[in-house]
């Protein structure tokens, strides 16, 4: 466990540090001062400029390996997360969003308001999950109002619970117990759109896929990292360019791209943990969440 708390605080680390220096902007502030370069390469001068934000949000789905032969529970789950959060004037009515959080997220099956009848055949999981995420995107303003299409990325550890029918396979039991025991490293990826009223309360709605690693393999693993970020940082760029020439369509055409993107890496990941890079098969699970958001 210390191992994977230590790769993913490292990987923090780096994000942080990448975070400040595209901050910095390049040419366009080669203007400013020591000292306001030097609060952009920290950070500091991003959080003078931020407000505090509290969300809580509620969420249904269901668990999944593709090498799983039995089947899993539907389960929900309640998240809160307390952070940062910065939207700024881009173009015209376009505004940019720049989040970042910490969170906590229960998912279980006592938080399920639909009661099925064939429980006892199934697997039923009890997940608990901790860490860091952030937020980006580019929306509309209109005098009090905000509408804001977002991708979202999270790091964090999971720990697994499970209660199992009697007659589960050998494999799958085997699959479970890759997982049960300790925390293990898993990151996620959402796509979703918030409604801001007065620039206070907002909501929101989503859909979130998440990968749980049974364990690090560490170059391949920091390899498929590489790969798939540059992935989808490449089409994020491509998309940015499409929000300076378009305000009407450019907001939308960002979160589609970016979202799209993150969802076929997603569907690399959930084959091979390392995609592209040949590896095992993680667990994953995907929910539909509404959330709402209180900003100060």
């Amino acid at each position: 466990m210390f191992r994977i708390l230590l790769i993913h605080i490292l990987f923090l680390c780096l994000m942080s540090t990448t975070m400040g220096f595209s901050q910095t902007g390049g040419s366009r502030h080669a203007n400013r001062d020591k000292d306001e370069t030097w609060e952009n390469l920290t950070g500091f001068q991003w959080i003078r400029e931020a407000h505090p934000i509290v969300e809580t949000s509620y969420g249904y789905g269901k668990p999944h390996q593709t090498k799983f032969d039995g089947n899993f529970e539907k389960i929900a789950s309640l998240d809160i997360k307390l952070g940062y959060s910065r939207i700024k004037n881009y173009a015209d009515y376009v505004v940019e969003m720049d989040e970042h959080y910490a969170f906590g997220s229960w998912f279980s099956k006592n938080l399920n308001m639909n009661d099925e009848s064939d429980r006892d055949q199934k697997v039923q999981v009890d997940l608990i999950r901790f860490g860091f995420g952030s937020r980006l995107g580019y929306g509309y303003e209109f005098s009090d109002i905000r509408i804001l299409p977002y991708s979202q990325v999270q790091f964090s550890l999971t720990r697994l619970k499970s209660e199992r029918p009697q007659n589960l396979s050998r494999n799958d039991v085997n699959i479970l117990n890759r997982y049960e025991g300790s925390y293990r490293f898993s990151n996620a990826a959402e796509g979703g759109i918030r409604f801001e009223f007065f620039r206070s309360v907002a909501i929101s709605g989503s859909y979130e896929v998440a990968v749980i690693y049974p364990r690090i393999v560490f170059f391949p693993w920091i390899g498929g990292i590489i790969i798939q970020n540059v992935l989808v940082g490449a089409v994020s760029h491509f998309a940015e360019d499409i929000v300076d020439r378009s305000s009407v369509m450019g907001p939308i055409m960002y979160a589609l791209i970016h979202n799209g993107m993150a969802y076929v890496v997603y569907l690399g990941v959930k084959e091979k943990m390392n995609w592209p890079f040949n590896s095992e098969t993680p667990m994953t699970h995907e929910s539909f969440k509404v959330g709402i958001t209180l900003s100060f």
